[in-house]
């Protein structure tokens, strides 16, 4: 499974990136108020060979989560991508419950670093689990 981090840079730092794989790619979604990055991510990246790209948003209301929100769209469509929002924002539960098991926010890159199979089972509990509510009430 492919793991695709989405970074709103507006709102969160770069902490915990050492947990990051060459099998990973990460977006770093930023306006020209924060363009600054620091060294010893981008040489952890490189040393790694980890996808890394940078995707400056215009300055207004709610741009780099947009933009975030249009990433995810198109990434969810790849065969077994697996996407992590790193944001405190909470505006992406919409899409997180839509595409539930495949699109997890967290506040931090480390605390991403969750199997994607454990975040499946989860899921797979959690449908159980519902579908028993509904036949106990009928």
């Amino acid at each position: 499974m492919k793991k695709y981090y989405l970074i709103d840079y507006e709102n969160v730092d770069l902490s915990g990136f050492n947990v990051l794989s060459s099998y990973d790619s990460i977006y770093i979604f930023h306006t020209s108020n924060n363009a600054t990055v620091r060294f010893d991510f981008l040489s952890f990246c490189t040393d790694k060979k980890i996808k890394c790209e940078f995707i400056k948003a215009k300055k207004g209301s709610q741009s780099v989560d947009k933009l975030i929100l249009f990433y995810s769209g198109n990434l969810i469509n790849e065969k077994d991508a697996f996407i992590v929002i790193v944001s405190h924002d909470k505006g992406y539960d919409d899409i997180i419950s839509k595409y539930k098991g495949r699109i997890i926010r967290r506040e931090q890159i480390d605390d991403a670093n969750i199997c994607h199979t454990q975040i499946r089972t989860e899921t797979v509990q959690k449908a159980k689990t519902e579908s028993k509510k509904t036949v106990l009430k009928n």
